[in-house]
């Protein structure tokens, strides 16, 4: 009977250890997201690549009127690699490209 208490004792020690270290790391991890969050951390970097190059054709876009961004664009090369990439991709390799990005588009 001891020996099963004593057995039950350190399972029930071992789980409340457990328990209290993943608390701890849970706390650590939201401090740290916190933290990232106040300094303006961008957590996906692909979407805000994204939002930032269209951002610069609704610049080119209110500076010239359209948005037939030259490929070799000298003031702004990569937003003239970006166009093209983005006309490529909806006119050959996405079928169906979702609503949000050609609903984005035509907005401007």
């Amino acid at each position: 009977k001891q020996r099963y208490f004593h057995q039950q004792y350190q399972k029930w020690k071992e789980e409340i250890q457990t328990y209290r270290v993943s608390r701890v790391k849970k706390c650590i991890r939201k401090v740290r997201m916190d933290l990232l969050n106040e300094v303006g951390f961008v957590w996906n970097h692909s979407q805000y690549k994204w939002d930032f190059m269209f951002r610069e054709l609704m610049c080119f876009k209110k500076l010239n009127g359209h948005c037939n961004v030259p490929i070799k664009y000298s003031k702004n090369r990569s937003l003239g690699r970006w166009v093209s990439q983005q006309r490529f991709e909806i006119r050959d390799s996405m079928p169906h490209p979702s609503d949000e990005i050609v609903k984005r588009l035509l907005m401007l």
